[in-house]
């Protein structure tokens, strides 16, 4: 019998619930921040873009670890599913600047990951106690346990990632697609957000 699991908007029918170690690896996981990479690679073949291979990219982030006790979300964890481009496929613009940010010479996912160039496709927050050591989340069995859904339901999200790209992520309207623009493309993402507003003034006037 399937069981129903959730992961951000969408509730899912799953006959076994996949751990998430057994489809991600571990890449970063210390003081209240992880960061796991599909062990498969996908390749995207969209005809809008140059082709390109990236990873799916589980982040979780206590935020009690950053933010002071007794304010609002203190307690809690947030859980991110995102797309990476693998850095020999960022355009020369968007690859420098990373590199400019984290100080490297050479680009790796986490580099990449840690700069906020991935694009999410969903989200979720479960949340814990005063009493639950955020240090590891994978000590947590809450958070365990939603990152577990956020494993399973990785494929079938990534089936449909263009879907989720066409959400806005600010409030001037850029979407995902923007973002791919800017790290495969090299178009930088102001531009991206001026044309928007030029052709959303001309459709009003």
């Amino acid at each position: 019998m399937a069981d129903m699991l959730s992961f951000g908007a969408i509730s899912f029918a799953a006959v076994q619930k996949m751990e998430l170690l057994d489809k991600f690896e571990e890449l970063y996981n210390d003081d209240g921040f992880a960061i796991f990479q599909s062990k498969k690679t996908y390749h995207s073949d969209d005809e809008a873009y140059k082709p390109f291979t990236y990873k799916l990219i589980i982040r979780a982030t206590a935020l009690g670890q950053f933010i002071g006790e007794g304010e609002e979300g203190h307690n809690d964890v947030h859980i991110e599913l995102s797309m990476c481009p693998l850095p020999e496929f960022l355009s020369e613009k968007a690859a420098n600047e990373i590199k400019d940010n984290m100080g490297v010479d050479e680009l790796t996912v986490y580099d990449i990951v840690e700069c906020d160039s991935c694009l999410e496709l969903e989200s979720d927050t479960v949340i814990i106690t005063e009493d639950d050591d955020a240090y590891d989340v994978l000590d947590i069995d809450i958070v365990k346990e939603k990152l577990d859904c956020a494993a399973t339901a990785a494929e079938a999200l990534n089936s449909i990632r263009g879907f989720l790209l066409d959400k806005p992520w600010n409030l001037i309207g850029n979407t995902g697609w923007d973002l791919l623009d800017e790290l495969i493309e090299g178009i930088d993402l102001r531009e991206s957000s001026k044309k928007r507003l030029e052709k959303f003034k001309n459709n009003v006037a």
